[in-house]
């Protein structure tokens, strides 16, 4: 196993997720997630998408170490201004379990991808 495999799989162990909620966020069978975790198949997109989800710089996979704790990023309060639409979005997002949260999250970040492909070919 590699160093960037290692590390994903930290990650994932400690944020206590499966290989199976993973697969689901990236859009694959767990056996296809499994071997890419042992193999270090990652490409870029999906090592972002993982860095995303986590809440880490995608660097973490490739140079630094893996905090034991979450790491606790401090925003200003009137850095985002939520309207109550986004307010109650979060709010049901943190009520729901793991797996409805990867595929939320992996829902959102394929029509993030989407829109900016498409400002990609507009310009």
């Amino acid at each position: 196993m590699n160093k960037i495999n290692q590390r994903v799989k930290k990650l994932r162990k400690q944020n206590k997720y499966s290989q199976k909620n993973i697969g689901n966020l990236l859009g694959m069978k767990t056996s296809t997630y499994s071997q890419m975790e042992r193999e270090g198949n990652f490409n870029g997109d999906e090592l972002v998408l993982l860095a995303d989800f986590f809440k880490v710089d995608v660097k973490t996979f490739l140079y630094d170490d893996i905090p034991e704790t979450p790491v606790i990023i401090e925003i200003p309060d009137d850095y985002y201004q939520l309207n109550r639409r986004e307010y109650d979005l979060i709010t049901m997002y943190r009520c729901v379990n793991k797996e409805s949260k990867a595929e939320i999250f992996k829902f959102a970040y394929e029509q993030f991808k989407a829109r900016r492909q498409k400002r990609k070919h507009s310009h």
